[in-house]
This record gives C-alpha cells, sequence and structure tokens, in this order.
C-alpha cells in the first residue's frame, strides 16, 4: 500500500466526520449561509499568508538545495498563483483585497499556522516537510519526489483537514 493509500485507510472515520460536518455539507447542498462562507474564506486567506512563511522558513532552513528548491517551489505557487486565484474568488463574494488584507486570524488558525513556524523553527529538520504536509498532500495527492516519510513523527490528519483550523471556529 502506498503512503497515501495508508493515511487515507487508517483516518476513515476522521475523514468521514469531516465530510459530515455542517459546514461541509452546507456547502455542498447550498444551505451554509454566504457570510459563514465569506468568513471561511477570509480566514483561508490568513492562513496562506502564514502558511507562506512556513514554506520560507522551510525553505531556508533545508539542508540540501533539492529541498530547498522543493519548498521555495510551494512558497512560489502559494504566493502567486493560489493566493491570486483567491483574491479573484473572492472578489465573487464582494469580498476587497483591501479586506482580506485586514482579516484577522480565528484563534484556531492562528494556533495551528503558529504551530507550523515554530516547527520550522525549532523542530528537527524532517519534520518541517511533514508538518507542511497534509496540506501539501491535499494539493498533489503525493509526496516530494524521492523522499520516503518514514520519518513522519505527527499523528497524522487526512489530506484536506487544516480546513477546520482555518474557518470553522465562528462565532
Amino acid at each position: 500500500m502506498g503512503f497515501i493509500a495508508d493515511i487515507e485507510a487508517r483516518t476513515q472515520s476522521e475523514r468521514a466526520a469531516i465530510l459530515a460536518h455542517q459546514f461541509v455539507t452546507g456547502v455542498g447542498d447550498g444551505t451554509l449561509p454566504v457570510e459563514k462562507f465569506k468568513h471561511y474564506v477570509t480566514q483561508d486567506y490568513v492562513y496562506l499568508i502564514d502558511y507562506s512563511r512556513a514554506l520560507a522558513l522551510a525553505s531556508a532552513k533545508a539542508p540540501m538545495l533539492d529541498d530547498m528548491s522543493w519548498f521555495a517551489g510551494l512558497l512560489d505557487e502559494t504566493l502567486n498563483v493560489e493566493m491570486a486565484l483567491h483574491r479573484e474568488y473572492c472578489r465573487e463574494f464582494d469580498i476587497s483585497a483591501e479586506e482580506l488584507e485586514a482579516t484577522v486570524g480565528a484563534p484556531s488558525n492562528v494556533a495551528y499556522t503558529n504551530f507550523l513556524n515554530v516547527a520550522d523553527i525549532s523542530i528537527n529538520r524532517g519534520f518541517q516537510k511533514w508538518s507542511c504536509f497534509p496540506y501539501q498532500s491535499y494539493c498533489s495527492r503525493r509526496p516530494p519526489v524521492g523522499r520516503r516519510p518514514a520519518e513522519l513523527v505527527v499523528a497524522v490528519c487526512c489530506p484536506g483537514s487544516w480546513c477546520f483550523s482555518s474557518g470553522f471556529d465562528q462565532t
């Protein structure tokens, strides 16, 4: 069994809970109030900013050039592609770039992104790559080329579960 298939098999109950969450089902069936979705997309933007910081730190601390390049590539894609698409999408909901830039992170969003950045600063090098992996796995569905995930030391969440940290703790 491959790495991603193994993670998915081990996290079936978590994945089912995510798919059954009222936010996810509300998006799927159109019953989620627009204001809640707007909160989510603005929090996701805050997440992308701090996630970019984590990628930059990981690139700076990477021990090998290919690792530096991998993180720098992800940083470039996040800052210059994904965030531009995000701003464009937010305009469809009448959310301006200025409003996005002024968004204050929700407590769980800040806690998660602080974890990513602290991991990059203080935890071993193998952990850097894997602290970013759930999100990147969600995007690419494969581990970094040429890397074995043997040193994965965190409790692995299912791909995409990071979104719980960015938008679901609304008041």
